[in-house]
């Protein structure tokens, strides 16, 4: 763009154009605003808001602000050009780097948010590797990270990583616990995307819909997608397994196990998506599942077949109402763990 240019501007000094008030008395016009200069403003500054990835909407009066904010922070990322592992301990200090097994950093969020702050992954895959021990605070993943791979969910046909990987001991998942008081042990939201691997999952607190207070394993909520394998589950007081609103998780058909009871193993509602297909699943201590081992309401669906079980459980095998779906293959009504029918109710369907 250049400076006004339109009839009877000044000199505001160094020869650069200027504007002028209008005064009668004096009987001098203001300088006339031309649209070729309005419209080179307008597209200068949008320019910059769209150039960061906002779209222009007329009722923010601070998207320039939040445009060049966002500008300095991309340029502030350490872009990566090869894989990256942040290291985690029990017995580390979240003021650490994380980059070496001798700098981890205390808990799992601080590495996350470490990744979510400073990195620009390119596409690379970013590894938070636990040692062995006991965390007690889990993990809140919120929104796509910068780089990160947003390709399809995954799972048995495609099989896509993740991006990031929560990462203990895939060996020996009993080495490294996650064990949460109140809330969940890791939950992915607003379109995060993780995979978690090699450890156990224990969490208490709340059942219902306060999300962040809810003792679940493994969760999924708006948009976002959880992929694991070689995990056990421990007690949890609401559910191993959630995806709800339009939430994805998925075994990748791979091998876990359940070592502790939970009101459900598996929910899915309001569009969220469980895919277990494949899986090999050992069951030890005969957990109880006190509102059933699968449930889907809502227009969520669960897929479980060509599952295989060992060993068994109590409560209903499964419970399907608000037109929720549970898809085991023909697998029939005794196929899943449980010792007491399962039930459909209000369009829901057990296939």
């Amino acid at each position: 763009m250049d400076r006004i240019n339109g009839a009877n501007t000044v000199d505001i000094g160094g020869g650069r154009r200027g504007f002028r008030d209008r005064n009668l008395l004096a009987g001098l016009s203001g300088t006339q605003v031309t649209a070729a200069h309005m419209n080179a403003v307008q597209e200068e500054l949008l320019a910059v808001i769209e150039g960061a990835g906002l779209t222009p909407d007329e009722a923010n009066l601070t998207q320039l602000r939040a445009a060049i904010e966002r500008m300095i922070l991309e340029q502030s990322r350490s872009r990566l050009a090869a894989p990256l592992t942040l290291y985690v301990s029990p017995t580390g200090n979240d003021a650490n780097d994380g980059l070496s097994v001798g700098t981890p950093k205390a808990t799992i969020q601080a590495a996350w948010d470490t990744l979510a702050r400073d990195y620009d992954l390119k596409g690379q895959t970013c590894v938070i590797q636990l040692a062995n021990g006991t965390y007690n605070a889990g993990l809140l993943a919120t929104g796509t990270l910068a780089g990160q791979n947003t390709g399809p969910a995954g799972g048995l046909e495609t099989r896509l990583p993740a991006g990031v990987v929560l990462r203990g001991d895939p060996v020996t998942p009993a080495n490294v616990i996650i064990n949460v008081a109140v809330g969940p042990a890791v939950m992915a939201r607003n379109g995060a995307r993780i995979e978690v691997t090699g450890v156990r999952l224990q969490a208490g607190g709340a059942v219902g819909t306060d999300y962040d207070a809810n003792g679940r394993a493994l969760a999924a909520i708006t948009g976002a997608v959880v992929l694991f394998g070689s995990v056990e589950f421990g007690p949890c007081t609401d559910m191993h397994i959630s995806a709800t609103h339009a939430g994805y998780v998925s075994s990748n058909g791979d091998g876990y196990s359940i070592v502790g009871g939970a009101p459900n193993h598996v929910f899915a509602s309001t569009s969220g998506n469980v895919v277990l297909a494949g899986s090999a699943v050992t069951i030890t201590g005969t957990p109880n599942f006190s509102r059933a081992f699968a449930a889907a309401a809502e227009g969520g669906h669960v897929r479980v077949y060509n599952m295989i079980f060992g060993g068994g459980a109590t409560g209903k095998r499964f419970e399907v109402s608000s037109n929720g779906v549970i898809h085991s293959g023909g697998g029939g009504s005794s196929y899943l763990p449980g010792n007491a029918l399962g039930s459909t109710s209000t369009g829901g369907q057990y296939i």
